[in-house]
């Protein structure tokens, strides 16, 4: 997964993180607000639904989010792997709809099923 934080939400959000079951590795950039978090191979999704649910309530406490940037591709079928769509989801419709008026390019594999 990528979290995506202010700066100062970074410590507390991987203080957060490690106490969790099933905990992933993590690698924190506080400078920039980014943090990485690999889980083991033997992750299923079912564990890590309700995980990614958790982490993204903390990032959302420190005005972040998280997405899920890799994971196998049958999952992605029921794991929301954007997350809650953004305030600003409406102007990416748009521009979407502007550069791409029949929906042919990714059709649905971006925030918000854009």
């Amino acid at each position: 997964f990528k979290a995506n934080l202010p700066p100062s939400a970074v410590a507390s959000f991987c203080q957060s993180v490690d106490q969790q079951p099933n905990r992933p590795a993590l690698r924190a950039h506080a400078g920039n607000g980014i943090v990485h978090g690999q889980w083991c191979a033997d992750l299923t999704k079912e564990q890590a639904a309700p995980m990614l649910t958790t982490w993204r309530e903390i990032a959302r406490k420190g005005q972040g989010g998280v997405i899920v940037s890799r994971c196998p591709s049958q999952w992605k079928a029921t794991l929301d792997v954007w997350g809650p769509a953004p305030g600003d989801a409406w102007l990416m419709r748009q521009v979407k709809a502007q550069f791409d008026p029949k929906r042919i390019f990714n059709p649905g594999r971006f925030v918000d099923g854009i």
